[in-house]
């Protein structure tokens, strides 16, 4: 299985130890001389907790005259380690004053560990006289730890990188804070995977009489399920807590599994599925506010970076299950996984947000520091949190009693914040990519696999053909997760749309000419064109609209827009569920595929046409992009039309169209150093050509128009 590709920036004072830090773990080599970076990148493969890492490792230059610089290392970020020298305790200051303002502003979700390095000179004599001199000492590890909390590091490490002392500890601890919390995913790929497998073996079954309906409605009652809980879970959230609603929907999958293995007819599988799809709506709802309330420095860039990936194991951990067993015992058998992930809820802290709405502020503390793992002293910040919970809180209920005060209905609520172009575009935008992601295809091969591979043979093993399809979905999600770091948004969705659209056309041709000639020529094709699909919703269509839900949406209109969004795609896929028997006796086998054909024909077109780049663009200038209420794109200068973008895995460029500093830099991928004469002489000249002209004041750094030059 391919490495699991993380980003990992290392930032700090200028001079701190940064560069023979990342020198160290991955040459096993100590400089000898001192030489400043720019930038320069480098990727070294890591085991970690018996799993392949590839460790994408960021240096940056400290000193101010690179600070314009510095922020285009931040983005696609998984863990950030925040370094100051221990022989220095100013360097240790600007931690405080300079560095988590930098951090927090560019990369607010993204977990951070504070590193001391140089930790060899914290006894050297020599740094001890000359840190006397001037009424200084070097830090103390207490020191290093009291900053940590203040600054709501997830963890506190030193080292040396001349004595080699705690280095591979700094990298192991970073690797696991990015990526914690996806465990979760896990029971839902493997529901959704239940009827790939399970569908042909019902139909042959003698335990159950099925037919093709019947399979349709039980590979749909998952997402109605989810819909249905989807409209409870915020009244649940309040009323019981987040660790009791992670408990109810945890114990409404333990019982789902059951329900379904040990059924003797029908209804009581469809009662089996709709529970197990009422928890999987629960939990989604549930766990991303638990971690932002409470451990969210550890665990919000993880659930960033890995919900796809859990999702396509859980797919392949239950074709793997169900190898050689009946569709009963394959049932009974996944109960294992909701029940151990209910019974590591009982350790659960719970919410402190919650305990403070519920007037338990003492609580709260408690409940924060054994979720943060606080100790001695740690207390008083934890206090500190909770205070600043409680003032929070009493400013939403002031706020909440002054919007009461207007006694505006719902109905005017939602028109007011619907109307604003900066929310309806984005909205639009993500709910037809959504329409896409559901009727292209994917999601009925993986419901469904095992009756499309019986529809080409009887023949065909469609439990080995399943598998296949779905470890080729689990190695394509790696290789995207590497790429959606390295390549645009909208090159990715159209590649994807165009992969999907060929391989569902070219399958609709495939059964047209097997009906019209009644035979089977080429049968290891629809195998093929099936990796086809499920390869290319792994690079776009898959995990990239989630991605825009949250970068498109703005902040202030996140919860109803981005609720309504998803709320609409488990819609969009309960119907594609519930309705592809159906179709396919409407349209026939060839027409259902062109159908899915055409979706991803029309979602490549309203991709080149309609959506935006975002990589590299920050969320206030998306805003302001969308506001405009023209549909005429903006008007730059030829060679200013400057887009922020960021030095991809090696050096790229920085986003620049045809005639920018693009070009000087050079087009070539593998570049691993610009010198420091070099990247300025650029960068002022390029202040020179972006500089506004008399007829256009605002042309620097503007969002890119979908339908100009320098697509993706």
């Amino acid at each position: 299985m391919s490495a699991i590709p993380k980003k990992l920036v290392v930032v700090g004072d200028g001079s701190c130890g940064k560069t023979c830090l990342l020198c160290v773990f991955s040459n096993d080599r100590f400089p000898e001389e001192y030489i400043p970076t720019v930038f320069e990148t480098s990727v070294t493969n890591i085991e970690v907790d018996g799993r392949q890492v590839e460790l994408k490792l960021w240096d940056t230059a400290g000193q101010e005259d690179y600070d314009r610089l510095r922020p285009l290392s931040y983005p696609e970020t998984d863990v950030i380690l925040l370094c100051f020298s221990i022989d220095n305790p100013d360097s240790l200051e600007n931690i405080q004053d300079k560095w988590i303002p930098e951090v927090k502003h560019f990369c607010p979700t993204v977990p951070v560990l504070l590193v001391g390095l140089k930790k060899d000179l914290r006894n050297d004599p020599e740094t001890i006289r000359s840190l006397a001199k001037e009424k200084l000492e070097p830090v103390k590890p207490e020191d290093g730890r009291a900053m940590a909390e203040s600054i709501r590091a997830f963890a506190y490490l030193e080292c040396s990188a001349k004595s080699n002392e705690g280095i591979r500890q700094v990298f192991e601890n970073a690797i696991l804070v990015a990526g914690v919390a996806t465990l979760g995913h896990l029971g839902i790929g493997m529901a959704n995977a239940f009827t790939a497998i399970a569908s042909v073996s019902m139909l042959n079954s003698d335990q159950i009489s099925v037919d093709k309906w019947g399979i349709a409605m039980i590979g749909s009652m998952l997402a109605l399920g989810a819909i249905v809980s989807s409209l409870f879970s915020g009244i649940l959230l309040e009323r019981i807590g987040r660790t009791k609603s992670l408990m109810v929907g945890a114990t409404l999958n333990v019982i789902s599994w059951p329900c379904i293995g040990l059924s003797p007819s029908v209804p009581l599988i469809l009662v089996g599925r709709f529970l197990g799809g009422m928890g999987i709506g629960v939990l989604s709802a549930t766990a991303p506010v638990y971690v932002c309330e409470t451990v969210e420095p550890r665990l919000r860039g993880a659930l960033a970076s890995f919900p796809q990936l859990m999702v396509v194991l859980g797919v392949a951990l239950q074709c793997a299950l169900a190898v050689g067993v009946s569709w009963s015992a394959q049932a009974l058998i996944s109960t294992a996984v909701p029940l151990v992930h209910l019974l590591s809820l009982f350790w659960l802290p719970e919410s402190p947000v919650f305990l403070v709405r519920r007037g338990q502020p003492g609580a709260a503390i408690d409940e924060l520091l054994t979720a943060r793992w606080g100790k001695g002293d740690a207390a008083d910040q934890q206090r500190q949190d909770v205070a600043a919970i409680v003032e929070e809180i009493e400013a939403s209920n002031v706020n909440g009693s002054a919007e009461d005060s207007k006694d505006e209905s719902s109905w005017t609520q939602w028109h007011r914040t619907f109307r604003s172009p900066a929310v309806l575009k984005p909205f639009l935008i993500c709910v037809l990519l959504f329409v896409v992601q559901q009727w292209s295809g994917t999601l009925v091969i993986i419901f469904y696999a095992g009756s499309i591979f019986h529809m080409v043979s009887e023949d065909i093993n469609e439990r080995s053909s399943t598998l296949v399809v779905v470890l080729i979905q689990v190695v394509a999600t790696l290789l995207a997760l590497t790429l959606l770091d390295r390549v645009g948004r909208r090159s990715l969705l159209m590649l994807s749309a165009l992969s999907m659209s060929f391989s569902m056309m070219t399958l609709g041709c495939f059964f047209f000419f097997k009906d019209s000639t009644g035979t089977s020529a080429c049968s290891w094709l629809p195998l093929f064109l099936l990796i086809i699909n499920v390869a290319g919703n792994a690079f776009g269509v898959g995990p990239i609209p989630w991605f825009l839900v949250a970068e498109l949406i703005p902040n202030r209109a996140r919860g109803t827009a981005g609720s309504l969004a998803i709320t609409l795609n488990l819609i969009f896929s309960f119907t594609a569920l519930l309705l592809f028997h159906k179709l396919e006796f409407l349209l026939g086998k060839a027409g259902i595929f062109w159908l899915f054909g055409i979706v991803g024909a029309l979602g490549f077109f309203f991709v080149f046409f309609c959506v935006p780049e975002t990589r590299g663009i920050s969320l206030e200038k998306i805003e302001e992009f969308f506001q405009s209420r023209t549909n005429e794109p903006q008007q730059t200068n030829e060679d200013s039309s400057v887009e922020v973008g960021r030095i991809d895995g090696n050096v790229s460029c920085l986003g620049i169209e045809r005639g920018g500093i693009g070009e000087k830099l050079g087009s070539k991928h593998n570049i691993m150093k610009i010198s420091t004469t070099t990247l300025m002489s650029v960068l002022e000249e390029a202040d020179k050509d972006c500089s506004p002209g008399p007829e256009d004041p605002d042309v620097s750094f503007q969002l890119q128009e979908p339908w100009k030059k320098g697509r993706g």
